[in-house]
């Protein structure tokens, strides 16, 4: 008979820290900006450091993915 892989606790504790990051991950993603808004007051301020702030992931993403295929370890 075969166990399922949601009996094995190692797989378990692995699914709940993965989606617990990931949760934390999204909510960061709602808290920055109304952080910014709340501190600086102002909308285009505030969109100007969202932007800063998860654009650079958006634009240096491509080129690490095209060093990375590239370039041997």
């Amino acid at each position: 008979m075969t166990t399922t892989l949601w009996r094995n606790t190692d797989y378990l504790l692995y699914w709940w820290s993965r989606a617990s990051s990931v949760l934390g991950s999204q909510v960061s993603y709602i808290a920055m900006p109304l952080f910014a808004v709340s501190a600086l007051h102002n909308a285009v301020e505030a969109s100007l450091v969202t932007v800063c702030a998860y654009g650079s992931g958006l634009l240096f993403a491509l080129h690490a993915g095209v060093v990375g295929d590239r370039f041997n370890r």
